[in-house]
């Protein structure tokens, strides 16, 4: 396998992580070592690797500043001393595997190499049985022991391992040294592949060297390996294809999503789709700050380990409506704000604006038999239906239409009578 093959065998090989490459050095160079050693972060980007270098140059007669000197005894034996313990949590996770192949073991002195060296690697997968034996030992290691924890999901490690380990953080490997690093690996081994190619492999790579190098181990003994056919293996042959399915998606082209989608899915992965359009959704965010697809994009992430065809289909159509109903709820929103402004200065204009006291003081009797102010005078509908009358007026109709009437010291409502009665 060239993961293995191309294993780094000192630390300038090792790509990425910088920071961490030169805090080995340092140890090495004076020689001063912790007793634990937890390495975490993004899979594939060399944690184990790590870890054997580093226990490699512990061990090493001759270390030089770069790591292990490759050609000791101790350099090279190291992996078959009795002296050196890897473990597998993911199949070794019970107590019984920790007290037997590490508590067992660091009760003895080494006795081929200079220290004991204990890798476990996928440790969150221990039991906490397992974590709870393995305490122990890293609270008061033995001298001459180094161990090396290694996991991709740091949470699930107590937190009384991890505040006693020195940890490094490892992050996901840059798509330009993966370039790199696959171009080394094409030279070493001969293999006849575009370098253009290889560019794709890394990009499906995302962020990791093993998948990167599993991936080239595909093509390790075909001939003329073009980027067409890469493209076809990884699913990244248009690059255009998330672009052209948001432009469908803005243009409400539901039934040409439905077909492109199908088209690709028919020579590629579905996960690789989702990476595309989460991609370029995220290019827009950075490049022209459109934020309206976020909400996909979230969408994508949560269905992404449990995605067909059809659902993924059903997403995006449903995400053409919902710009279709966005651009009619603004549009609506508009209308009605310019009708609500225009009432606003119709009302403001025939009713001047009541202070507060005026609103507390209000008596509703007032909306039962409105009475005319001076400096308020009434203009409403009501105005049209009833006229206000008083004393006076109403007996000199008395006196023209020689009528009996009857008078109120309050005030009276005249209506208007179409009818006669």
């Amino acid at each position: 396998m060239l993961y293995n093959d191309e294993r780094p065998k000192n630390f300038d090989e090792l790509l990425g992580q910088d920071m961490n490459k030169k805090i080995f050095k340092r140890q090495v160079e004076t020689g001063q070592y912790s007793h634990a050693y937890l390495f975490y972060g993004h899979h594939g980007s060399g944690k184990t690797s790590s870890a054997r270098l580093l226990a490699r140059a512990s061990v090493c007669q001759h270390p030089t500043e770069n790591g292990p000197c490759g050609v000791c005894e101790s350099c090279k034996n190291m992996e078959n001393s009795v002296d050196y313990i890897e473990i597998d949590a993911a199949s070794n996770t019970g107590v019984d595997a920790i007290r037997d192949k590490v508590i067992e073991a660091v009760r003895y002195q080494p006795v081929q190499l200079s220290k004991k060296i204990i890798i476990i690697d996928e440790v969150h997968m221990l039991s906490a049985s397992a974590f709870n034996a393995l305490l122990k030992t890293i609270e008061e290691p033995p001298k001459n022991v180094i161990l090396f924890l290694c996991t991709t999901e740091v949470y699930k490690v107590p937190k009384t391992i991890v505040s006693r380990c020195q940890k490094f953080v490892f992050e996901a490997v840059s798509q330009d040294e993966i370039v790199n690093g696959l171009k080394k690996a094409k030279t070493h081994h001969s293999i006849d592949i575009e370098d253009e190619a290889l560019e794709i492999i890394a990009k499906a790579a995302n962020g990791a060297m093993r998948d990167a190098l599993s991936i080239l181990d595909q093509f390790k003994n075909a001939k003329n390996v073009t980027k067409q056919q890469v493209a076809e293996i990884v699913g990244f042959g248009n690059d255009d294809i998330a672009k052209r399915i948001i432009e469908m998606i803005e243009k409400g082209e539901k039934q040409e999503i439905c077909t492109l989608v199908d088209k690709f899915l028919g020579s590629s992965n579905i996960s690789i789709l989702i990476n595309s359009l989460t991609e370029e959704i995220l290019t827009k965010v950075i490049v022209s700050d459109d934020n309206k697809y976020l909400d996909l994009m979230e969408k994508l992430s949560i269905m992404k380990s449990d995605v067909t065809p059809l659902r993924l289909k059903a997403l995006l159509i449903s995400k053409t409506s919902e710009n279709r109903q966005m651009e009619d709820l603004k549009n609506r929103i508009a209308k009605l704000e310019k009708l609500v402004y225009e009432d606003e200065k119709v009302v403001s204009e025939n009713y001047p604006k009541q202070t507060e006291k005026e609103c507390v003081e209000f008596d509703y009797n007032d909306l039962v038999k409105p009475e005319k102010t001076e400096n308020q005078p009434l203009k409403n509908s009501v105005q049209n239906d009833f006229e206000e009358i008083d004393d006076a007026d109403l007996h000199n109709q008395d006196e023209d239409s020689n009528e009996s009437h009857e008078t109120s010291n309050e005030s009276s409502i005249a209506f208007d009578n179409p009818f006669g009665w």
